[in-house]
C-alpha cells in the first residue's frame, strides 16, 4: 500500500493501532453502562472516519466479561474480556 501521507503521521497511525484500554464498571447497571458506552465509542468512531480527518479509518475492538466476588479470580474475566476483544477484531476484519 503506498500513501501519500506524511511520514510522521504514518507512525502516529501505526503506533496507535495496538492501544488497548479497559474499564471497569462497577454498581447496579454494569450492563447498561457498557452498552451506552459502546454505543457512544462506536458513533465517535463513525463521526471521526466521516471527517476524512485520518488517511486509515479507525476501528474500535472490544471485548467484554462479567466478574463476581466469588469467582476468585479476576484475571479471568480479564482474559475472557481480551478473548472477546480479539474475536470482535477478526470480525470487523473480515467486514471490511
Amino acid at each position: 500500500m503506498h500513501s501519500t501521507a506524511p511520514k510522521q503521521d504514518l507512525f502516529k497511525a501505526l503506533r496507535y493501532k495496538y492501544c488497548f484500554s479497559f474499564a471497569v464498571l462497577d454498581g447496579e447497571n454494569q450492563m447498561n453502562d457498557y452498552e451506552n458506552g459502546i454505543k457512544k465509542f462506536t458513533e465517535e468512531q463513525d463521526k471521526f472516519n466521516a471527517s476524512g480527518s485520518s488517511p486509515v479509518p479507525l476501528m474500535i475492538a472490544f471485548g467484554m466479561a462479567e466478574y463476581d466476588l466469588s469467582d476468585g479470580d479476576p484475571e479471568k474475566a480479564e482474559q475472557i474480556a481480551d478473548s472477546r476483544m480479539y474475536e470482535k477484531k477478526k470480525q470487523m476484519k473480515a467486514e471490511n
